[in-house]
């Protein structure tokens, strides 16, 4: 069978050219793109699956139907279970193609590796991972796609129906969903991520410690496809026979999909409300004015316990020692991606609470409280905490701070996360539950247990996090961009750095971490710090000049943007016209 299809294949002259004309164009994508870093490799490949995805559906298609039309396949069809032999070695001669690749595809990219003196055995099996989700399955739907609609009897109703499922695909069908789901939450606004297959904006995170993602919900997502597109071939092809099969092929596909639309922390590269870079932005510009409160707190803290496991969400058990034992509330900021599940005081009494937004209040009913612990679960579309990685900064509320404190600012010239911790030192006894190496600004007291005294919590996870010591201090980096030869090459340039900053701020810096970009693009803590060398000198430099952390905008600088918009408007307004 292998060799009577492999002999229609190349007897059919569109195949021959599609195949040729593709393999062309990708082999040429490829090889032309000058590679600046190794991260750009995968990002160019991803951001093909598109092209491809429409090609093993019409290749699939016209294989499929035109074999139809051959007068041995009306023979072999005459033979018990022949129908079922044919359409199975039709589709394994495809999936050949698709492994051949695929294959091909992994093997470049292990070769970019050698050249960016990257080879590893952990990014070996990510990169093995990254074409199995990100390519090799989306060909497989895409295949599948093409079988199921090779039985139509019109053959431009075919090609329509194939565009169609192309463009449920795209990321114009993606950002309409999210706009349209925006402000929604749970299951519904998830909708959007389950069709984006291979719409996700790959070369536009320059994350080099999560990179892309392999989590579990990437199968989910396509498995779902896949159980259900095929439970309806069986049953076009077969309606007679198999439906046990198809049920159950079916079951395992709403199976998936039910597991797919649970809460997860998944980091989606899609656009609108899911999008990693704009998921807050949205939030609050359409967000209440009320959702920015400003209350300092009556009582402080005296201790910390926390217990934190990062998988689908982050899990979290926060426990505090309070230093006021009768008071009517108690008053916290807690980002409003995690919710909470329950407070308790030292005597495991439940207590009330408020939730709103970013702001929690405790109402204590007269009940003493010396300690409260919260129980809650969430994700934030920035600050990751899956089973992959973790990148949980200090500056952001993913434990409760006291007081109501904006998270998320947006003023003329800047706009993301604030930077404010506890405001004072806490002594603080935290665990991670996760499989990666986790890596924190406080002392480390065992295997992903921390111990030490700090104003602020920064936890970070990762395969592709490496660990070196410049001076005292603790520098974390990724081999996976052009900082690693910066550092490991020459640490005198941090050096320098880390004497000056420590000489100014009157700190020992503990921990300096370069993550991936973002708002805010740096931060200085009690003894940690992220971000560059020349970006940090600065901040802090205007920070000692002006006394405000973040970088705004004068009048005079805001009306230069303002008229700069208005001339971008009217030309805009007069290509239209001339349009």
């Amino acid at each position: 069978m292998f060799f009577i299809n492999a002999k229609r294949f190349f007897k059919t002259p569109v195949l021959i050219s599609l195949a040729a004309a593709w393999t062309a164009y990708y082999i040429y994508g490829l090889a032309a793109a000058d590679y600046t870093e190794f991260l750009q490799v995968p990002a160019r490949i991803l951001q093909t699956v598109q092209t491809s995805f429409l090609f093993f559906m019409f290749i699939s298609y016209i294989f499929q139907s035109k074999s139809r039309q051959v007068c041995l396949d009306e023979n072999i069809s005459g033979i018990p279970h022949g129908m079922l032999r044919q359409v199975l070695s039709q589709f394994v001669f495809l999936m050949l193609f698709a492994v051949l690749v695929s294959s091909g595809t992994y093997i470049y990219m292990y070769c970019q590796t050698d050249k960016f003196q990257l080879a590893d055995t952990a990014l070996a099996l990510f990169l093995a991972k990254l074409v199995i989700i990100h390519q090799f399955l989306p060909h497989l739907l895409a295949i599948l796609l093409g079988l199921a609609v090779s039985g139509m009897k019109s053959e431009a109703g075919a090609y329509c129906v194939l565009v169609g499922f192309y463009m449920l695909f795209h990321v114009k069908t993606i950002s309409l969903i999210a706009e349209m789901l925006t402000g929604t939450d749970g299951w519904m606004k998830r909708l959007a991520g389950f069709i984006n297959l291979y719409s996700q904006h790959y070369g536009g995170m320059n994350n080099h410690y999560y990179i892309f993602s392999v989590e579990n919900v990437n199968f989910q997502r396509i498995g779902a496809w896949l159980g259900i597109i095929t439970a309806v071939i069986l049953l076009q092809k077969f309606p007679r026979k198999k439906k046990w099969f198809s049920l159950l092929l079916f079951a395992a596909g709403a199976g998936c999909l039910g597991m797919y639309l649970m809460p997860s922390s998944e980091l989606c590269l899609g656009t609108g409300e899911n999008d990693f870079w704009n998921g807050d932005f949205i939030h609050y510009m359409y967000a209440d004015a009320d959702t920015v409160r400003n209350l300092e707190a009556d009582f402080k803290l005296t201790s910390m316990q926390a217990d934190f496991t990062a998988d689908r969400l982050l899990d979290a058990e926060v426990t505090y020692g309070v230093d006021k034992k009768d008071l009517g509330q108690y008053c916290f900021t807690l980002y409003h991606g995690y919710r909470i599940k329950e407070i308790q005081n030292q005597n495991g009494d439940k207590l009330e609470f408020d939730q709103d937004n970013d702001y929690l209040t405790v109402k204590s009913r007269g009940k003493e409280v010396t300690a409260l612990t919260f129980t809650y679960s969430g994700s934030n579309p920035h600050c990751y905490s899956t089973s992959q990685g973790i990148f949980l900064p200090a500056y952001l509320e993913y434990y409760p701070v006291p007081g109501f404190h904006p998270v998320y600012i947006q003023t003329p010239g800047y706009y993301g996360y604030t930077m404010e911790g506890f405001g004072y030192d806490v002594a603080c006894q935290v665990t991670v539950h996760t499989k990666q190496t986790v890596y924190s600004n406080l002392p480390s007291a065992g295997k992903n247990c921390f111990k030490g005294t700090g104003d602020g919590i920064s936890l970070y996870a990762g395969d592709f996090m490496k660990e070196t010591t410049i001076g005292d201090c603790t520098v974390l980096y990724s081999p996976l961009n052009a900082e690693r030869t910066a550092v490991e090459s020459n640490p005198k340039k941090y050096l320098d750095f880390i004497q000056w900053y420590e000489k100014q701020s009157g700190d020992r810096l503990t921990l300096w971490c370069l993550p991936a970009g973002g708002n805010p693009e740096y931060y200085f803590g009690k003894g940690q710090l992220m971000g560059d060398t020349g970006n940090l000198r600065y901040y802090y430099e205007s920070y000692q000049d002006t006394g405000d952390w973040y970088q705004t905008l004068s009048e005079e600088q805001l009306k230069e943007v303002e008229q700069m918009q208005e001339e971008l408007e009217k030309m805009e307004e007069e290509e239209n016209d001339r349009d």
